[in-house]
């Protein structure tokens, strides 16, 4: 990940990089990962169950959860969903900071 920074001296502006790796917290990726998958998935089933729209898409998608195409399986589906990225997010945070050079 490289940083640019600006500075001015005098007139001009000197742009310097840094290179730097941090280190995730896995706990806050994984609560942001869940909110951001459980409110995405909750959405597209809402707008799909309003307008009629990718019906068909979302009818194949929820027979792969353990809820239908409705009103009720969107809340279960984005529950399912928030605890599937709750996990992914903390596994993904975990291993990046195994990874990263200090």
């Amino acid at each position: 990940m490289y940083f640019i920074l600006f500075r001015k001296r005098g007139l001009g502006i000197c742009i310097s990089v840094i290179r730097s790796f941090m280190k995730l917290n896995e706990l806050a990726f994984a609560y942001a990962s869940a909110i951001f998958g459980g409110v995405w998935i909750f959405l597209m089933m809402v707008y799909s169950l309003l307008t009629g729209r990718a019906s068909d898409l979302m009818t194949r998608a929820a027979s792969l959860h353990w809820a239908s195409y409705s009103w009720g399986g969107a809340f279960l589906i984005a529950i399912e969903h928030i605890i599937a990225w709750f996990i992914l997010g903390w596994v993904f945070a975990w291993l990046y900071n195994i990874f990263i050079k200090d």
